[in-house]
């Protein structure tokens, strides 16, 4: 280590590493984002979890999955603390990395059995290279189950890889000093997709708003600028999903005729305006009711416009935790009429994947 003393670099580091326990396992993260309370860790220690608990010698707080591509192995997670702002670690470009380079690997060998708190252990850059579709750092850095997620830092303190797996076996032979790290190239190239809660294993997961669906295959996000709105499109560009939140008041909240909560008549007609004065054609009403659809209760209404498609909106009930949120979606989707056989299906898989 020649840029940073090793005990420096170590101690600027550990305030932002966390373990990182999930329902089915443990491994290591690192937060990369303070201000905003973004942390990323290797997808499989999440497990199937979308809820788990991190912690370091500093603090000990929740976090919920924001989004995760399970081909690249990577997770980022939105930290639930009461910390203004979290310590982060700055992410280098792995492209400039050399074989040679020392690295430091740091995290929760054995999920932190050994110690309380981070454990470090130092090598270098053995090789660079791909396996797939993924771009690896390979390390001679002693890698233990539970460092999966942890970060890989350069002489300066700055992340070029995040540790993923060793190589122990090769058919009947043992194997020493072959660790794999993804390099952080990967993480950087994918971290707005990330943070926007697109998951490669087709789940849109908007942890702002607490809702998700599924997504069809064929599909793929057309405008997300914030995550108040968003809207995936076919390839083709025939068919389209919007999800909307809508930030209520207590007026914009009524009770149904058997006393459920239901959008008010001036939310709905807002949401029916919002479209009419975005689009460049008429749109007929052709039935609107209640439906009860897993333990929610939708108001439903459906427009067709004759000339260009089949449009529905979908004015849903509130979140089950409206009171501490106050916000509820509608959800429009549409297919043009030349491709209603075609999309048709998809669009009411979504719709009926749509979940809180």
């Amino acid at each position: 280590m020649r840029r940073s003393s090793l005990p420096d670099l170590v101690e600027k580091a550990k305030p932002s590493v966390i373990r990182v326990s999930s329902a089915t396992s443990t491994g290591t993260g690192f937060i990369y984002d303070g201000q905003r309370g973004f942390a990323v860790t290797n997808a499989h220690v999440m497990g199937g979890s979308t809820y788990v608990q991190v912690e370091n010698e500093i603090f000990s707080c929740g976090a919920k999955l924001v989004g995760r591509d399970d081909v690249v192995d990577l997770a980022v997670i939105w930290l639930l603390g009461e910390t203004d702002e979290y310590q982060s670690i700055d992410l280098a470009d792995s492209d400039y990395v050399r074989q040679g380079d020392d690295v430091v690997a740091v995290g929760y060998p054995l999920g932190g059995v050994l110690r309380r708190s981070s454990a470090i252990t130092v090598g270098h850059i053995s090789s660079t290279g791909h396996s797939g579709v993924v771009s690896y750092l390979q390390t001679d850095a002693a890698i233990n189950p539970g460092n999966s997620g942890g970060p890989l830092l350069n002489a300066d303190g700055d992340v070029v890889g995040i540790v993923s797996s060793r190589i122990h076996q090769h058919g009947e032979d043992a194997v020493q000093g072959i660790g794999l790290a993804i390099a952080s190239r990967e993480l950087i190239d994918r971290i707005r997709r990330l943070e926007l809660g697109i998951c490669v294993r087709e789940t849109f997961n908007n942890w702002l708003y607490n809702y998700s669906f599924d997504i069809p295959e064929g599909w793929h996000p057309n405008a997300i600028e914030d995550l108040s709105s968003v809207t995936f499109s076919t390839d083709d560009n025939n068919a389209h999903f919007s999800v909307h939140a809508v930030d209520l008041e207590d007026e914009d909240i009524e009770d149904s005729h058997d006393g459920l909560k239901v959008f008010s008549e001036w939310v709905m007609a807002n949401a029916m305006d919002s479209f009419d004065s975005s689009d460049d054609f008429e749109l007929e009403l052709f039935e609107a009711r209640y439906r009860y659809i897993k333990g929610r209760y939708r108001y439903i209404i459906k427009f067709r416009d004759h000339e260009n498609g089949t449009h529905d909106i979908y004015l849903c009930e509130l979140s089950p935790n409206f009171e501490q949120f106050a916000f509820g979606v509608y959800v429009r989707s549409y297919v043009f009429d030349d491709h209603l056989l075609e999309y048709d299906a998809d669009r009411h898989s979504m719709l009926d994947s749509f979940r809180f």
